[in-house]
């Protein structure tokens, strides 16, 4: 099956002609929508933003990571049927499985949150100080 960029225009139209067909032939079709999952710098950026916030608070790594998955309940929390079918258990997920704007908005909120109790974040704007962060994790992890 072709996969289209329908933000392409050119992509957006062959998308509609290729639909057309396919409703010719009178049968069931499956259209999966690939939405853009975090990237690999949101994901070493968040690594780096925990393993600061817990450098600065005391808190592990795995505490840091519960702690910002707690402050974005909204986008990591979802929900699926018991396996008696009588109720509902709410899940986690994995930030693997977030979208890169989803990803934006949780690390937004990680800093918001971090600011509003007197813990400032580091912007991780240059490669010296993600390496720095990075040593300091190591350093700091055989006391945790």
């Amino acid at each position: 099956m072709p996969v289209y960029d329908l933000s392409n225009t050119d992509d957006a139209l062959e998308a509609a002609d290729f639909l057309g067909e396919l409703s010719r032939l009178e049968k069931k079709v499956d259209i999966n929508v690939h939405r853009a999952k975090r990237s690999n710098q949101q994901n070493r950026s968040l690594y780096l933003l925990l393993g600061h916030l817990s450098n600065e608070t005391g808190y592990t790594l795995e505490e840091c990571k519960e702690l910002y998955k707690q402050m974005n309940k909204g986008i990591y929390t979802y929900y699926k049927p018991t396996l008696d079918g009588e109720d509902v258990v709410a899940l986690t997920k994995s930030s693997a499985q977030l979208t890169t704007a989803e990803m934006a908005k949780s690390i937004d909120r990680l800093y918001t949150v971090c600011a509003e109790n007197g813990i400032t974040l580091p912007l991780l704007t240059n490669e010296a100080e993600m390496r720095s962060i990075e040593a300091e994790m190591e350093k700091n992890q055989h006391y945790n």
